[in-house]
């Protein structure tokens, strides 16, 4: 918890549904087709960071352990 992270998202699917993230924080990143985007986060206190795509229906979940 409390550890600062940089995450690397790689869209290999077209589709427009994912080709955005809704990141920890709330805001929107862009996710363009088969390029790297570096998304920081910092680990909360329940060890868990979640995702999203742009339209909320597909997520996903970091789970950083000590």
């Amino acid at each position: 918890p409390g550890e600062k992270l940089v995450l690397t998202f790689t869209r290999t699917f077209d589709a427009s549904c994912i080709s955005q993230l809704k990141a920890p924080d709330g805001k929107m990143v862009d996710l363009p087709l088969n390029k790297p985007v570096d998304v920081p986060v910092t680990v909360p206190q329940t060890g868990e960071v979640g995702f999203a795509c742009g339209m909320d229906m597909f997520h996903g979940v970091v789970v950083a352990q000590p």
